[in-house]
């Protein structure tokens, strides 16, 4: 269907009409034998020459095959088509541009970078049909790829997410992950985050948990009363006290307290501890 094939009589044709079709619905003919497959079926070409001498042949006209499957793919990510009918021995699926996708010759379909490509399959009648195909980029991650221990960082993937489970964790003892894309760090260690955008594309992130540190604002004490006190803190990199207190200056307590001590590691993770001072 949709092909021509040129047809030959012997000797010298009519002047009119040398060439007929018994079902042009099927198969038209034009004055210089010309056939073009209309529809799936057969027809009767009726060749006359300039003696009123006639010949026929029949033709068939072979259906167009068709392609099924999914025509859209991601960059790294193969699917399989299917053409109808019985494939042809050689060439049966060819891809326009093997540098956006490639195909296999039982019609897997690979996505090598973002574009649309015509993907062709030939039956075993030598009847083809195209079909494009679109190959979706991977979707990208931004965002801070550490956290600490019972906090937070909102990442974001590119594009529209999608609508089903757009955000994953491969360990949720480690991190957890929202629907749209907070990350809360569980325990110490590595996870990995995937993202999977509304052509159903997944890129993956690597997030670190760090641990929180160890804090401590020392053992408790007891003073005499207008004595002076020093309270540091330790197992961080820097502290930070309520009450007006700085790290390791001394100072004189009016009454007895607890006082609280805030310390941040090199990660930026908090932790607190408390010391009574007794006066």
């Amino acid at each position: 269907v949709g092909s021509t094939v040129d047809f030959d009589g012997s000797g010298t044709a009519a002047s009119s009409s040398p060439w007929t079709s018994s079902n042009t619905s099927v198969a038209a003919i034009d004055s210089d034998g010309l056939v073009t497959g209309v529809s799936a079926g057969t027809a009767t070409v009726t060749y006359t020459d300039n003696n009123g001498g006639t010949a026929t042949q029949t033709v068939t006209v072979n259906a167009l095959p068709t392609i099924s499957g999914t025509t859209s793919v991601c960059i790294g990510s193969s699917e399989t088509l299917s053409g109808s009918g019985t494939a042809a021995t050689s060439n049966a699926w060819v891809s326009s541009d093997n540098n956006i996708a490639t195909i296999s010759s039982t019609g897997e379909v690979t996505g090598v970078a973002a574009g649309s490509v015509t993907i062709t399959y030939t039956n075993s009648n030598g009847c083809q049909i195209t079909e494009t195909v679109t190959v979706n980029a991977l979707p990208t991650i931004t965002g801070t790829f550490a956290v600490c221990v019972d906090a937070t960082t909102a990442l974001t993937g590119s594009g529209t997410a999608s609508t089903t489970t757009p955000w994953a964790s491969s360990d949720n003892s480690i991190a957890t992950v929202s629907s749209s894309g907070v990350v809360t760090g569980v325990a110490s260690g590595s996870v990995n985050i995937t993202y999977t955008n509304s052509n159903g594309c997944q890129t993956t992130q690597v997030i670190t948990v760090n641990a929180l540190p160890t804090v401590s604002a020392g053992a408790d004490q007891t003073i005499c009363s207008g004595s002076s006190v020093i309270l540091s803190g330790s197992g961080a990199l820097s502290y930070s006290w309520d009450n007006s207190v700085v790290n390791g200056t001394a100072f004189v307590p009016t009454n007895t307290a607890t006082y609280t001590v805030t310390g941040t590691d090199a990660n930026g993770c908090v932790a607190t501890d408390q010391v009574v001072v007794t006066v």
